[in-house]
């Protein structure tokens, strides 16, 4: 299935790269059940986040498949709740919001490792059943029924002490809110261009492993080069997940008629790629850039500088290279 996802957050370049923001679902199942105490929550996630600060930043996307129980428990006493995946028993000791709050998240490995999410409970997914989603959708966000329990549990009970209410020991429902689009191997990124090898007719964008080719550049006469930000759709390989690109938009830049003149002052907007250490040389879209120990950074500091960021660089042209005075960090471009 494809994403459900968090709005591009802006302060984060990667963010603005990969097109989402801190977390992304590629299904989820959600069941709510008012109660005289507050609520009872089930929450089913195949999801995609970060790891560290949790902020979305390039080497840190992890997966995991989470299980989420959140009561607000009535009364002291033993409570069990049954849902598509299993069986969970609680002990309330102290009654009230959230007495019971449970979170299994299966399969948070090291960054980049994304294969433990599949060892989670969640499979096989639920499906919307009824109102049916439409076409190429397993849920459209509607509550309704739901099939795919390996249980043959399609619902969500609770059973305990007065949970629904005095002397009312057992709620349920089999109404979900399901997420969740069919993969269909058609895929449109948009990025930076990294790793370009022109020999192989390969490149990356973030993680991805870009085939380009046979794919078609537009705009006619166009040219990709490390740096660059480009809009690519193709097809993934369901067994190698390298995206080989049927059509390749080179988004234009301010710099893209970037002409290097000895000793002129100038400057270039651009992402940052080939980058290794400051002070150094690296691109900014097909620019290159030197940084010295006396460069100013504006709207961020010198270990701010990393692959995929968004620049504007002011400095005076040195034997080829942009000697930069002054850095400013953009949120986009």
């Amino acid at each position: 299935v494809n994403c459900l996802v968090d709005p591009v957050d802006p302060l984060f370049p990667f963010s603005v790269t990969t097109g989402f923001g801190a977390k992304a679902f590629w299904w989820s199942a959600d069941a709510l059940i008012p109660i005289p105490s507050g609520n009872a929550l089930l929450v089913l996630a195949l999801e995609a986040a970060y790891g560290g600060t949790g902020d979305p930043v390039d080497g840190q996307q992890t997966s995991f498949c989470r299980v989420r129980i959140r009561i607000d428990a009535p009364s002291a006493g033993t409570y069990t709740v049954t849902h598509p995946y299993g069986v969970e028993t609680f002990n309330v000791v102290t009654p009230g919001v959230r007495s019971i709050n449970f979170t299994n998240d299966v399969g948070i490995g090291a960054p980049g490792v994304f294969n433990g999410a599949l060892t989670g409970p969640t499979f096989p997914f639920l499906t919307q059943l009824a109102p049916p989603p439409p076409a190429g959708f397993i849920g459209d966000l509607l509550e309704g029924t739901v099939t795919g329990s390996p249980n043959g549990t399609n619902f969500f009970r609770v059973e305990g002490p007065d949970i629904g209410g005095p002397g009312i020991n057992r709620i349920e429902t089999d109404l979900f809110a399901v997420t969740g689009q069919i993969f269909s191997n058609v895929v449109e990124v948009k990025g930076a261009v990294e790793g370009l090898d022109v020999v192989a007719n390969t490149m990356t964008i973030g993680l991805l492993q870009v085939d380009l080719t046979g794919a078609a550049i537009a705009p006619a006469g166009s040219t990709i080069t490390a740096g660059a930000r480009v809009e690519i759709e193709g097809v993934v390989d369901s067994l190698t997940g390298i995206l080989n690109a049927q059509k390749v938009e080179v988004e234009a830049v301010e710099d893209a008629e970037f002409e290097a003149v000895e000793a002129e002052e100038t400057h270039v907007e651009g992402y940052i790629s080939g980058f290794t250490a400051h002070p150094g040389t690296f691109n900014v879209g097909a620019a290159s850039v030197s940084t010295t120990a006396t460069t100013v950074f504006v709207g961020g500091v010198a270990t701010d500088l990393a692959n995929g960021k968004a620049v504007r660089v002011e400095g005076t042209m040195t034997g080829g290279s942009l000697v930069a005075a002054e850095i400013e960090f953009k949120t986009a471009l």
